[in-house]
């Protein structure tokens, strides 16, 4: 792999010269494609209906912005993997790097099988090869091994008091944790099994049924491999967001993403981010630097590619002990993301639109979020005609004309109807940063006003 620099670099290298690759169900499909270059193989090949959105997609984007080569994002079915990797690289020679874009929970669910074996034929037939360790990455994954290695790195003051639960016996153990969290004064706690997005915590607040509580994390844990419960303390926080960095042989971590999340006031699960931050420079050079050194403790261990961490921001004085950043603010760590995930799409849909615009990626600002399928909608160009109406004088839909500093555009990747409802339908507003970020929060403000957001 060429010596990067920074995350122009990555980016670059990703663009032109990668072919991503991942083993994973249908459904996945629609996430990728909207963000992924056009030298791909984008898991397996969805039904009818889907393919035919994604081929849609592709096709869409990469006409904004300015790419060509469509028939080289391929849906394999059941052909060679290897050989279909062959081909896209007979095709574009310069595409040598082959990403694995990692593994959501369980590498041993997810084909750790399948990419060991299309690693080693790719090495042989002389490709760089970028791959995260399966054993690794599911040891990151694991929400109290990350606590364990922050702790390591800053302390126990560095992530939320918390307690683990080693494969509890019945839900007398957990309702018994819970109580003595609340006796040391926490007025709400998380209990955290296995799972990403937030699909794995329980919030539980003083005078709930905590017996309730327990006995369903006990239905969540009985009968898959990872048996450990989590039970930390709920705290109060000001801002949410993800810190990510790209992970590869002979390279100090590189700084990509610095993003504030969009939640859920429902569920407070992950609906989307955004690169409008409300926090000081100062902050947020801090909250890099000190994740860069976490993150490189994954990339020791065998974590490459895409790698992150979830943060929260907290007022000081939440607990006795804090880490605080420079604005004095408390900084406290939550769980890793060691793949490729919604905020790195997104910051490279910024970086092929930034080279369409002959600009820096740096110079935009975006918001993504999650949005509801559209009602008495049948294709993009009826959710596309709905969303503009929606988004009268604050957003139009992306197209070929510069993007000036008053602009907002926005891109969808969407579903159509309320039955067809998945967890990766999703707008996103894109604007050069100056007079249009006010536009950007207004239009948010909109959509959530109007109940179009997922929650």
């Amino acid at each position: 792999m060429k010596r990067l620099n920074n995350k122009h670099d990555v980016y670059d290298m990703l663009n032109h010269e990668t072919i991503w690759y991942r083993h994973g169900g249908p459904e996945e499909v629609g996430h990728s494609a909207l963000y992924l270059p056009t030298c791909a193989v984008l898991r397996e090949r969805p039904d009818d209906v889907h393919a035919e959105i994604v081929h849609s997609l592709i096709e869409e984007f990469t006409t904004l912005y300015g790419l060509n080569g469509t028939a080289l994002s391929i849906m394999p079915n059941s052909e060679d993997h290897f050989t279909l990797i062959k081909t896209a690289h007979a095709t574009h020679p310069a595409r040598q790097h082959l990403l694995f874009e990692g593994y959501g929970l369980s590498s041993e669910q997810e084909g750790v099988a399948v990419h060991r074996q299309l690693a080693r034929k790719a090495s042989e037939h002389s490709f760089t090869v970028t791959i995260s360790s399966g054993r690794t990455v599911d040891a990151w994954n694991t929400k109290p091994y990350f606590r364990e290695r922050v702790t390591e790195a800053f302390g126990e003051d560095a992530v939320p008091p918390g307690v683990r639960l080693e494969a509890p016996r019945g839900p007398a153990e957990i309702v018994h944790t819970i109580k003595q969290m609340f006796k040391i004064g926490v007025k709400r706690v998380i209990v955290k099994v296995n799972g990403s997005g937030g699909e794995g915590n329980t919030i539980v607040t003083l005078g709930d049924d905590i017996k309730i509580v327990a006995e369903k994390v006990i239905g969540q844990i009985s009968g898959v491999k990872e048996k450990w419960v989590s039970v930390e303390a709920w705290i109060p926080w000001q801002i949410t967001g993800c810190c990510s960095f790209f992970l590869a042989d002979s390279h100090a971590p590189i700084p990509m993403t610095l993003v504030q999340q969009v939640l859920s006031p429902i569920t407070a699960g992950f609906i989307g981010s955004r690169s409008i931050l409300d926090i000081t420079y100062d902050d947020q050079q801090a909250i890099i630097e000190h994740t860069a050194r976490i993150v490189d403790d994954a990339r020791v261990e065998g974590v490459r590619g895409f790698c992150g961490a979830d943060f929260i921001i907290s007022l000081p004085g939440q607990t006795k002990n804090e880490f605080l950043l420079p604005s004095g603010l408390a900084l406290r760590y939550i769980e890793a993301t060691p793949r490729v995930g919604g905020h790195n799409q997104e910051l490279k849909a910024l970086s092929m639109i930034a080279k369409r615009e002959g600009m820096m990626i740096d110079d935009f600002i975006h918001l993504r979020v999650c949005n509801k399928p559209v009602s008495n909608t049948a294709s993009r160009d009826d959710v596309r005609l709905a969303i503009k109406t929606t988004l009268r004088d604050l957003a139009e839909p992306f197209d070929a004309r510069p993007i000036r500093e008053g602009d907002v555009r926005f891109l969808l990747d969407c579903n159509f109807g309320e039955q067809t409802q998945t967890h990766y339908d999703a707008i996103m507003l894109v604007s050069r940063r100056g007079r249009a970020e006010a536009k950007i929060r207004a239009a948010f403000e909109h959509l959530e006003s109007l109940g179009m957001l997922q929650t």
